[in-house]
């Protein structure tokens, strides 16, 4: 059986960028694994048209070199010098707030609300999308926070191209890398072979990625479809840029947790 590193965490720009108003699918816009048994060659393509939607035009991608790029990405990153002070301060500050997770209970049943008020049409999309953004951050702010995991991430970003290439000296290489991204990211969208955006997991939004491959449409829309699913892009960092990839500061507000 076919190993694949980002299994299940590759989506199609594409699809995203152009997603039917009101569709209730969470699996729109994924790509699938594939096996070319004549050549051998593995790789991810969009999907979209064997569901019953329209063709999209994203042509399949090779594994390899999506496995490549979310490397280079991720090994892009660099953590703050003051990273393990941040981390102390969040722990002390949201452990000690002992009315938290009975606030957060109020906010699930807020959010309960506001869902059921967009899907009846009582709100329009801009105000939806920006109270749930508003209440995802609030929850995720009252959230305790695990040191030890905490460190574990920001160890796996600092040391991420080395644990990749020990990897090799494993009994299966290809699966302990795809247990390694799994613990990091939680999904990437693919515009023309090229990863645009990596959403690591936690509270922020990461977005990086070389935006001169997509269209500004294509940009708005994921950035859409990230906050419509309570996913916050940081605010200095996230933007879309003009020169390909950036070395970014990570927020260790739980960004990678």
């Amino acid at each position: 059986m076919r190993t694949f590193v980002l299994h299940d965490r590759v989506y199609c720009a594409r699809c995203i960028a152009g997603k039917p108003h009101g569709l209730n699918d969470d699996n729109y816009g994924r790509m699938r694994p594939y096996f070319q048994n004549q050549n051998g060659i593995t790789y991810y393509r969009c999907i979209a048209q064997e569901r019953g939607y329209e063709k999209c035009g994203q042509r399949g991608v090779h594994s390899d070199v999506l496995d490549e790029q979310i490397v280079e990405i991720l090994s892009e990153m660099v953590i703050p010098n003051d990273f393990r002070e941040r981390i102390e301060f969040e722990v002390r500050r949201r452990v000690e707030n002992a009315a938290s997770l009975g606030r957060m209970e109020e906010i699930g049943k807020i959010v309960e609300r506001i869902d059921l008020s967009w899907e009846q049409g009582f709100i329009d999309k801009e105000a939806y999308v920006e109270k749930r953004r508003q209440l995802q951050q609030e929850i995720e702010a009252l959230r305790p926070i695990d040191y030890d995991e905490l460190t574990e991430a920001a160890d796996l970003i600092q040391n991420l191209r080395i644990y990749w290439n020990e990897c090799t000296n494993l009994d299966n290489p290809e699966d302990a890398r795809k247990q390694l991204i799994a613990k990091i990211v939680d999904r990437v969208f693919v515009y023309g072979g090229k990863i645009l955006a990596v959403v690591l997991y936690g509270d922020f939004a990461i977005v990086l990625g070389e935006n001169k491959i997509a269209p500004q449409e294509v940009e708005d829309a994921i950035q859409s479809n990230l906050y419509e699913h309570g996913v916050i892009s940081l605010e200095r960092n996230s933007q879309f840029g003009d020169d390909g990839i950036r070395t970014r500061d990570l927020c260790l507000d739980r960004a990678i947790c």
